[in-house]
């Protein structure tokens, strides 16, 4: 690989002086700022090809003289110093960096500096001067970015591995938690009419976040708390079975296809499990669906409704025994009342033990 066209450097450059105060309580002080021109004007030439030039120093206070830090440092033998950091980008490499360390610069800058030294009273001695090159930090920027990634992929593979695993321990209880809900109707449906009507049903399921219809299909209720229906569709053909309460209006079904009908790559004989909950005011059921497959594994949304060619049976249907389900279904939503408000318990003379079918 060829070389970049320029590098960057730090230039460390070491001051140390000493303080000549005519009055030893005066305060003296050389800014900062004059000390950073002499500085700038040795390095930032043409000659240098210097493309960027940047004071990074830490501390860029004036120069002050301090009576009692001055005698410390007499008494120790030791001399003040100021440490000033210049950051560069040129395209001479190694001419700048001998040039800066050279007695040449240091001469000069000393010689600069002592020539406004003595309205301050202060004396540049020795000057030391290093260099480094700046460190490249995309490597590890690059690497952390990468990580980060790596980690949140990490992260959302579990949490979606995780989810998986909680719908599906959610699905794999029986049946018949769901259904009973402790005998209490959904929050659309309060026991008005029975809308466990056998027949042909139609509706549409969501997937992949879109609606797609149903063919038609016939669902039949035993009366016995069963039911099982069949049909087909652009997988294959299926049977339905299951089970239902009239005392929740709800009904869980297990859709098992026909290994070898339909399309033989979509339809690996798998089960898809259904929960349904009447609502009354949209006359139809509606709820979850979820399979679990080698090949996939997804959840969705059900809802059908009977046929409006059964319309006439289902009205027929419902006002059979008219005055037994009218009873029974008013005393039934009156105990889910009951339950819901989490009353007293009911005396043994409220339970009721009726027939419904």
């Amino acid at each position: 690989d060829s070389e970049p066209s320029t590098w960057d450097y730090y230039i460390y450059i070491n001051l140390t002086y000493e303080w000549a105060p005519i009055d030893q309580d005066s305060s003296i002080t050389m800014a900062y700022s004059s000390i950073g021109t002499y500085v700038k004007s040795l390095i930032d030439t043409k000659s240098h090809k210097i493309k960027h030039y940047h004071d990074r120093t830490g501390d860029k206070s004036d120069v002050t003289y301090n009576r009692t830090r001055h005698e410390i440092y007499q008494n120790s033998n030791q001399t003040e110093w100021r440490q000033i950091k210049i950051e560069v980008t040129t395209e001479l490499k190694y001419s700048l960096t001998n040039y800066v360390k050279g007695d040449s610069f240091k001469s000069s800058l000393q010689s600069s500096l002592n020539s406004a030294a003595p309205l301050y009273q202060v004396k540049f001695n020795e000057i030391y001067v290093s260099t480094e090159e700046v460190p490249d930090y995309t490597g590890a920027i690059i690497g952390a970015v990468v990580g980060g990634i790596f980690v949140l992929v990490l992260c959302v593979l579990f949490a979606c591995c995780a989810r998986k695993k909680m719908i599906a321990k959610k699905w794999s209880k029986p049946h018949s938690v769901w259904v009973n809900n402790n005998g209490l109707f959904g929050k659309n449906h309060e026991g008005e009419s029975n809308p466990f009507i056998s027949g042909t049903y139609c509706g549409h399921y969501h997937q992949y976040g879109k609606s797609h219809p149903m063919d038609d299909f016939e669902l039949t209720f035993d009366g016995n708390a069963r039911v099982s229906g069949n049909g087909s569709d652009t997988v294959g053909s299926y049977n339905i079975t299951g089970i239902y309460s009239i005392n929740t209006a709800r009904m869980q079904l297990d859709k098992t296809y026909i290994k070898g009908t339909g399309d033989w790559s979509e339809n690996l004989g798998h089960t898809v499990k259904i929960k349904l909950e009447y609502n009354q005011s949209k006359k139809q059921f509606s709820g979850p669906w979820f399979v679990r497959t080698h090949k996939y594994q997804g959840t969705g949304k059900w809802v059908i409704r009977l046929d409006a060619a059964n319309d006439d049976h289902e009205e027929t249907t419902a006002g059979d025994d008219a005055n037994t389900r009218t009873s029974t279904y008013t005393m039934k939503t009156k105990l889910n009342q009951k339950k819901r408000k989490k009353k007293s318990s009911v005396g043994t003379s409220e339970y009721l033990s009726v027939n419904l079918m």
